[in-house]
Parts: C-alpha cells; structure tokens; sequence
C-alpha cells in the first residue's frame, strides 16, 4: 500500500520534471549555475541539459578547473582550444598535448560527469594525427567550430564517422592578418571518399559551413546526398571549383527537403580580368538556381526573364527556403533581377535576405541600388543582415529637393549612385513594414567632402527618423557608418519609437561622442522595480502600422521633429518608458571626448538600467 500513488492527491506543478525544464529553460546561466543548481539535488539533475560552460584549455593547468565543473554541475561544456601557431607546428609536443586531453576526457567520460557539446579549434595543425583520435572520445560532440587548419588535406568523411550525433559543422579557413602559411591555408581540401560513407546510411548533421576552402563538387555531392536532415548550407568562397554548377543545385534540391537557409559564393582569383570574371554567377547559372528552389517563381509573376515554366525542372521534395543569402560581387546589373525575383514573389516563404562582403571588399553601388529596389518592393522581408553594405543616406532623404542639370529641382527623384550626376531614380518608400532585423552601413556624399563635414547630424536625424517611423516593429537594429552622429543632434532619441526593440548597436568613426548628459534619455524608466518591467514586457503595445507617402516624410529628421521631441520629453508624456525590451545596448562611445569628466556610459547606464547589457567597444 506504501508504494501505491494517491492520484487523488493533484501534484505540484514544480514536482513535475517537464514543467520544471520548461521554468528553468527561462533563467539565465549565472542564475543556473549560482542559485539553481543549489536548490536541491532534484532541480540540479534536472537543470543540467541547460548549463553551459565555456572553458579554455592551453595545457595541463586547465584539468583542475574542467574536472571541478564537470563534478559539480554536470553541464553542457562548449571547449575552446587555441592552439600557439609556433607551438602547433612542432607535431610531437603537439600530439602530446592532444593526448592528454584525449585521456581527460575518457576518464570523466567513463564516470558520466561530462558532457562536451560543442568543440571550438583554432589554428589546428597536424588535424588527423591529434584531434581525429580525440573525436573518437567525443560521443556527445554536436557542434564543431574550426577557425584556421594548417593541413594539406581535411576528411570530412571521418569527422561525421567518430561523430555520429553530430549536427553543426563550420569550417573557416580565412585569416585576418595573412601569415607565411597562408598558403598552405588556402590549399585545404575538403576529401570524402565513398567508401567511408558507404557504412552509414545517413548523417544527423543540420548545418554545414565551409568558407575560404578547396573542396570538389563530386565531394559536396557525396555528403549532401547523406544529409537529408540538412537546413542550412553555407559554402562561402569555395575555392578550385565554382559552386554555382546546376548539378549541385538539384542534389541539394532532392537531398535535402528542410533546407530553409542556402548560400554559394565562390572566392576570387588572382589574376587577369577575364578570370575574375569566371567566378562569379553567370546569367544562367542565377536562373538555374531560382527554377531549382523556387519552381513557382514564374515569369508572370516576378517579371523573371527566362525559360517558359513547362521547361523548368521539377523536383520530387520541394525546399521550403524561408533565408536566402548572397555575395556582393554577384549581385550586377544582369543577375539582381533574376536572383531577387523570389524575395518580391508574394506567396513564397522568403523573409531573410543576407548580403555578405567578398574578399576584395570594393564598393558595388549596383548592390545598393539593387537593394534599395528590394526594400521598396519586398513585402515579406522580415530579416536583412547586410552589415557591411553600403547604403546611401540620400535614398530615405525626402526633405531636400535634388538638384539636376535643369533649371529646376527635381522633388520626387535623387541620383541613382549619388557621386554620379546622371541617372535618377524616383523616392520610393520601404515596404517591408514588417522588418523586425535591420543591419546596414549608411554611407552619404558629405563624408566624401570635407565643407560638409558638420552637416553629418543633420544626416543622421534623416537616417534615424525614417528607421523609426518605416519600421516601427524592429527587434534588432545594427547601423554603422562614418556620418552617424550618436549625440542628442544626431537624433538618436527618434529610436525610442521602436517600442519592440530588443538589441541595439551603432558605430560611427566620427569625432562627436555621447555626452553623459546624452545618455540619460536612453536609459530613462519610470521604475527600477523588476516586477514592472516584466509586466512592460509582456503587456507591450502593438506600433502602430499608418499609410506612409513621400508628402509625409519629407519632415522626418528635421530640426524641428527634434524639438517637438523634446518637448514631449519633459512633460513626462515620452521616453519615460524608452525600449521596454531592449537587453543590449551598443554604442561607439570614446570616453577621451566626452564633454563631462564624471561618470562613465556604463555606470550610468548600470544605474538605470540594470536589466540591459550595455558596451562601448562595439565591432560589427
């Protein structure tokens, strides 16, 4: 009778291990580890799957710190080994070192106290005599993170071989600062032999990354074709063979059915014109690759030239792609409308968009010109990470009449590429209202002339009064650019619209910083008490989404929006309550220049707002 269960009795909510997983996945890791995992032997067993530590391991002086951790918490350990490149290079020390972390972690392996899950390297030499051993140890691996191999050779094959419940997989064999072996870096191929994969029916892998590396088609091929679980694909300047092949579209295409982000770009050659040329996405390759994934994207709809639809290839498993991402150096005059044309297709699925920089890192106004018709037009675009794009601040400018070779300004138009004085295009309005992630740098023709220096606030209330009053649902906001003015002028208190804001950063290489008075506005709250805050984030209000014309805009960012601004300030009826949500705040702020020696940003903004993480040394 002692062991039957009362079902009479109903049970706590907190004695039930699922609602207590579903608690605790809400908390953040200092209160996991310090509070939490303390409570009771029961709340810690069930919390560990949530701990994770970062640990550093050089040599032997780190065992002591990883086998206290790991016979405390039990946790999710994500271990980083950065390896000395003088040292590395040295096999035999290397190996040593390999090997007595690879007994390490058999040995708490063997006592159920660890768990790795996601192993970072960097600067790896000798890869298949030091860490592939290791591998074999690692059962609970699911994410591994290479950043630079000084090896002829990397075997895919046997790294998904000794990790079978492995899901993530990047490889990034690029170098900042280019080195002696830079060489031998650039000459990594990716190998995978048939053989090997034959003994395995299929992969668990979901991502899969691989930039600046030598890798063959029939290679990609063999391992895609094993990874039906794939969703995201990023072969990023893939070097020796050119991605953009249609083969390798149709076997990702009926490989790989919840594929949802694709990328290929190939890297640049070094060489005459006519080479470079030949690494970039042809006419045909661009179609080829809209018909394999957007089979729907018919002319008709999308103005996309091309073959007739009955030609187009049909697939057996239809990808849904919700992020599609490209190359600067692809995006031209020939190919944007056709590698666009899904992103202004209604009823597909696509609400990412990512422009990525390529190695030579020159400026195409043809990508920003491209864009800006993307944005004018895409009605689904939810997400764009372009943050090394080039935008020109003239394009959401509806105040200033342009001047043209007439007689006459024109009101209603601006230059295609503002440095040109031919070509306009006429001031549309972004249409992508729904826009929650926007990361972009503006650029403007006053960086470019030194007389115009100062008017660089009166560009920046531009840039942030339009954001704010196109996008009033953004979550994320990360601008930067040489003519942001981060001070009261500039109007950066335009942002405190954004009621749904959660992460903000902006960079400026400018002189003007924030004063400490400017920064009181953005850490104001009409209460410190937590209860408040959370109730603020739960009951947010819904911005308010009104019919925008280029009549009303031409306002925006003016001196006088500024003052209506602060008006409403002092009279306690906005910004009491700036960014109910926001959790990070980042801002290029140089205390050298501030205009009031007292308190730094981060204290004062500590004091006032203690739930948001706040850094003045942003890089983006």
């Amino acid at each position: 009778m002692d062991n039957q269960i009362d079902l009479s009795t109903p049970r706590h909510p907190l004695d039930m291990p699922e609602i207590l997983f579903l608690i605790l996945s809400f908390l953040t890791q200092h209160t996991l580890k310090s509070s939490v995992s303390l409570v009771c032997s029961k709340w810690c067993y069930t919390a560990r799957p949530l701990i994770r530590f970062r640990i550093d391991w050089n040599n032997k002086s780190s065992d002591k710190r990883i086998r206290k951790i790991s016979s405390r918490f039990h946790p999710r350990i994500e271990l980083h080994v950065d390896s000395n490149l003088k040292k590395c290079l040295h096999y035999s020390r290397s190996e040593d070192q390999w090997e007595h972390l690879r007994q390490l972690v058999i040995d708490l392996g063997a006592k159920g106290q660890l768990f790795i899950a996601k192993l970072e390297l960097t600067n790896v030499a000798n890869f298949r005599l030091t860490v592939l051993p290791t591998l074999q140890s690692l059962t609970t691996l699911e994410d591994i993170h290479i950043a630079g191999v000084f090896d002829q050779d990397v075997r895919l094959d046997e790294i998904l071989g000794q990790c079978p419940k492995l899901l993530r997989f990047h490889l990034d064999n690029r170098l900042e600062k280019p080195t002696k072996t830079n060489v031998i870096v650039n000459r990594t191929v990716i190998l995978v032999e048939e053989g090997i994969l034959g003994a395995f029916r299929s992969f668990r892998i979901t991502s899969l990354t691989m930039r600046s590396v030598w890798v063959e088609q029939e290679s990609l091929e063999r391992i895609i074709k094993k990874s039906p679980r794939l969703r995201a694909l990023r072969l990023e300047d893939i070097r020796h063979n050119n991605p953009y092949h249609p083969s390798l579209f149709s076997t990702v295409a009926n490989s790989c059915p919840r594929l949802n982000m694709l990328h290929f770009s190939a890297a640049p050659k070094i060489g005459s014109a006519e080479e470079s040329a030949q690494e970039k996405i042809s006419r045909d390759n661009a179609m080829s690759l809209v018909e394999t994934f957007f089979p729907t994207c018919t002319p008709g709809s999308t103005n996309l030239p091309g073959k007739s639809s009955q030609h187009r290839v049909q697939h057996p498993h239809r990808v849904l792609l919700d992020t599609i991402s490209f190359q600067d150096i692809d995006i031209c005059k020939d190919t944007s409308p056709i590698l666009f044309a899904p992103l202004l297709d209604k009823s597909l699925n696509l609400t990412t968009l990512e422009i990525t920089t390529s190695p030579s890192g020159k400026r195409n106004d043809c990508v920003t010109h491209a864009l800006h018709n993307v944005l004018c037009s895409a009605t689904n675009l939810q997400h764009l990470l372009a943050p090394t794009v080039q935008y020109f601040a003239e394009y959401v400018d509806f105040s200033a009449p342009i001047p043209t070779k007439r007689t006459y300004p024109i009101w209603n138009c601006y230059p295609r590429c503002p440095a040109s004085k031919s070509g306009f295009v006429k001031k549309r309005i972004w249409s992508c209202r729904g826009l929650k992630t926007l990361q972009l740098r503006f650029i403007s023709r006053l960086q470019s002339d030194p007389a115009n220096f100062y008017k660089a606030a009166a560009v920046s209330r531009v840039i942030f009064g339009y954001v704010s009053t196109v996008c009033p649902n953004l979550t994320e906001l990360a601008i930067c650019g040489d003519i942001l003015h981060l001070g009261l002028a500039g109007g950066l208190c335009f942002l405190s619209r954004l009621r749904k804001l959660e992460i903000l950063k902006a960079r400026t290489w400018r002189t003007e910083c924030l004063d400490i008075g400017d920064l009181r506005w953005m850490a104001r709250r009409s209460s410190n008490n937590g209860a408040h805050l959370a109730e603020r984030r739960i009951n947010a209000p819904q911005a308010q989404v009104a019919s925008l014309t280029v009549e009303s805009l031409r306002e925006v960012g003016s001196e006088a929006n500024v003052g209506v601004y602060l008006e409403l300030l002092k009279h306690g009826t906005n910004g009491e309550d700036c960014w109910p949500l926001l959790e990070y705040l980042g801002l290029q702020v140089s205390d050298t220049h501030t205009r009031n020696k007292g308190a730094s940003p981060e204290t004062i903004v500590a004091m006032v707002r203690p739930d948001v993480k706040f850094s003045s040394k942003l890089g983006m």
